[in-house]
């Protein structure tokens, strides 16, 4: 009986010198996500940061009759035209950042490789795209150039004077498709090259509006203009609904606007942006899956974001369904860098408590490399974590996640 006993004893003895020896040496390892993993999660770890494409812009530099300006414009038209790229995944127009980093682009005459880096940084860009146009009659030509995001340049190209102005923009976009061997059909490249406006003179007015104040009277009184002068300017219908309802919050108001912007012609931010459940005009919300859908269907494969639009809209309510998240989770495999997507999916895995795909989910999403407009979506993920781990009985991870959860927001 003595030996069982003091067998018990040293089990026990040997069990704490061991568990000591192991808890001493994870507690000096750095804290990061990859502690978070369970044998019990069934999704894979991953980690998007860097990957996908997220271009910012450059005001490029413009050149009308020998005389060289800057111009905004150009740059803010282009962008829409680059969110047809299948794998951008945060259509975040440069308007929004001239705006908000004014000092930088107020008086812009050029960028070296510390600013490019330092701009691509800040914003969590992937790429930065800049160049040149100059026009001769209503000729333009002029040159794309897109860098890295540590300053190097990735992509150059020049193009003759030979091109209509939204003409040149569309080869802009299907060389860059094509360098980067991507599936460019057609149809989308007729898209591409497609006239935003037949009025040119609505330019010199989204010039003006590059920089003045954001969401102000004067800008909302300058699209309202262009939008007089050319009512199937639909990238700036579009951009003003999107603007506008971060302003006033009228949902209905935004929808019917993005409505009427794909009555004009397709404008990716409206496809993405367009909210059935809101739409007060039931003819815009027909055309909208009867025509928009269809025609997105027939000129691209393999852009994530239109292709989850396609699910969303005949899902028919904001909620997934356990049958869309399972379509949608392998859409999500090719998109680690969608931060928004990953989050969308781990929130309504939680709805149906199916933690074991809500818990890494949540954690992609954060090792997304996506940049949040706040914090607000940031500070819930981390905060379902550990509230699901708690759950889970998982007290060690729980305490990572609030580690983590601390050393996120100090270095971001």
């Amino acid at each position: 009986m003595k030996q069982i006993v003091l067998l018990a004893l040293l089990i026990c003895a040997g069990g704490m010198i061991y568990y000591g020896i192991y808890y001493a040496a994870t507690a000096n390892l750095p804290v990061s996500f990859d502690r978070l993993k369970c044998d019990w999660f069934e999704i894979e770890l991953t980690k998007g940061y860097g990957k996908g494409f997220y271009p910012l812009f450059l005001p490029f530099s413009q050149t009308i009759g020998g005389k060289t300006t800057m111009t905004y414009a150009f740059p803010f038209l282009l962008s829409y035209k680059f969110d047809w790229v299948e794998d951008n995944y945060c259509t975040r127009h440069p308007y929004f950042i001239y705006k908000r980093d004014r000092k930088h682009f107020q008086n812009f005459r050029g960028a070296d490789t510390a600013f490019i880096k330092g701009y691509a940084k800040s914003w969590r860009g992937t790429h930065v795209v800049g160049g040149s146009v100059v026009s001769s009659g209503n000729f333009w030509g002029g040159q794309l150039q897109v860098f890295g995001a540590d300053g190097t340049a990735v992509f150059e190209k020049k193009y003759d004077l030979k091109y209509g102005y939204f003409e040149l923009m569309g080869q802009m976009v299907i060389d860059w498709i094509t360098f980067r061997k991507q599936e460019c059909s057609d149809l989308l490249k007729a898209e591409l090259i497609l006239p935003m406006t037949t009025d040119m003179r609505t330019i010199q007015h989204l010039e003006v509006a590059a920089l003045v104040e954001e969401k102000s009277n004067m800008e909302w009184a300058i699209y309202q203009k262009i939008l007089e002068m050319d009512p199937n300017f639909a990238e700036v219908r579009a951009w003003r609904a999107n603007q506008m309802c971060w302003f006033d919050g009228d949902n209905k108001k935004a929808a019917f606007e993005r409505g009427l912007a794909l009555k004009s012609h397709l404008v990716v931010q409206a496809i993405t942006e367009f909210q059935s459940y809101d739409c007060p005009d039931k003819s815009l919300v027909d055309m909208f899956g009867k025509v928009c859908l269809k025609k997105v269907e027939e000129m691209v494969t393999d852009h994530v974001g239109l292709a989850i639009r396609d699910i969303d809209f005949y899902q028919g309510n904001p909620g997934w369904s356990l049958e869309t998240l399972g379509k949608v989770e392998k859409l999500a495999k090719k998109a680690p860098y969608h931060g928004y997507l990953l989050y969308q999916m781990a929130h309504d895995y939680e709805r149906y408590n199916m933690p074991e795909k809500s818990v890494p989910l949540y954690i992609n999403s954060l090792q997304s490399g996506y940049l949040w407009g706040t914090n607000d979506l940031e500070v819930e993920m981390f905060d379902a974590i550990i509230r699901l781990f708690e759950t889970k009985n998982e007290k060690s991870k729980a305490n990572i996640a609030r580690k983590l959860k601390k050393k996120y927001f100090e270095q971001n």
